[in-house]
C-alpha cells in the first residue's frame, strides 16, 4: 500500500479510544475516530493509520495565505459559488473510504452537497493545494496524490517553496505533471485559466535558486 510512518493505533472497543481500561484490539481508524481525537496535535488518517502533522513553517503559511487571498478575491468578484477552505479543515476525499481523512493546506469545493456534513468535506474537492515540507513531501507526492486523483480531485497542486516551483496534476490526465515557476503567473485549470495565482512575492532572485526541477509547459523532468 505505502510505507507506513506510524504503527496502527490501538483502538479500544466499547469505549473511547482514549480509555485504556477496555480490551484492546487492532482495527483501522475511521472518520468517526478522527472526530473523537483532540484538536491538537493535528492528525490525518492514512488508510486507517493515524499520522501526526508537524507545525508548518512561516514560508508554508505565506504560500497558503497568498493562494487563499487571491482565490477568494477572484470568487467574490465573479460572484462564484465555490468555497475556498484552509487547514485545519478536514476532507474525506473518497466517499467510500472513511479510513482516509486528510487536512489539505488549501482546497476549493464547488459541490455544496459535499459540505452538508458541516464538519468535514465528504467527497473530492475540486482543487487541492499541499505545500511541501521535509516531513510531508513523500506523503504529499505519493500517497496523497494518488488518493486525491483517484477520488475525483480535478486539480492538485504541490507547492515547493524551497525549489520555488508548483507541481500540477490534473484529474483527467493523472499520469502527467506540469511544473510552473513560482516567479511566473500560474493559471488555475478548474477556472479555465481565468484565475491566475501570483506567488512571485515569495521567490528570491532566480539566479540564487538551485532548483531540482526543469520546467515545461507540457510535462516535467526531475
Amino acid at each position: 500500500m505505502y510505507e507506513t510512518e506510524k504503527e496502527v493505533l490501538m483502538v479500544k472497543e466499547a469505549s473511547s479510544i482514549y480509555n485504556s481500561s477496555s480490551a484492546e484490539v487492532i482495527r483501522p481508524l475511521t472518520i468517526d475516530d478522527f472526530d473523537d481525537m483532540p484538536m491538537e496535535p493535528r492528525v490525518e488518517l492514512y488508510y486507517g493509520e493515524k499520522i501526526v502533522m508537524e507545525v508548518p513553517k512561516i514560508s508554508h503559511q505565506d504560500a497558503v495565505a497568498e493562494i487563499l487571498y487571491q482565490t477568494m478575491d477572484f470568487i467574490k468578484k465573479n460572484k462564484g459559488k465555490c468555497k475556498p477552505i484552509v487547514s485545519p479543515a478536514a476532507a474525506q476525499p473518497d466517499v467510500n473510504d472513511d479510513s482516509t481523512v486528510f487536512q489539505p493546506d488549501f482546497m476549493v469545493v464547488c459541490d455544496q452537497d459535499k459540505l452538508k456534513d458541516g464538519r468535514h468535506v465528504i467527497g473530492a474537492p475540486d482543487w487541492v493545494v499541499e505545500v511541501l515540507s521535509p516531513s510531508t513531501r513523500k506523503r504529499d507526492m505519493q500517497v496523497k496524490k494518488e488518493k486525491y486523483l483517484s477520488s475525483g480531485v480535478r486539480e492538485y497542486w504541490m507547492v515547493d517553496t524551497e525549489g520555488e516551483v508548483v507541481i500540477i496534476y490534473k484529474g483527467d490526465n493523472p499520469d502527467v505533471s506540469v511544473i510552473r515557476k513560482m516567479s511566473e503567473p500560474i493559471p488555475v485549470g478548474i477556472y479555465d485559466g481565468d484565475l491566475v495565482i501570483d506567488l512571485s512575492s515569495l521567490t528570491t532572485d532566480e539566479d540564487e535558486v538551485e532548483s531540482q526541477y526543469t520546467t515545461t509547459a507540457v510535462g516535467v523532468v526531475h
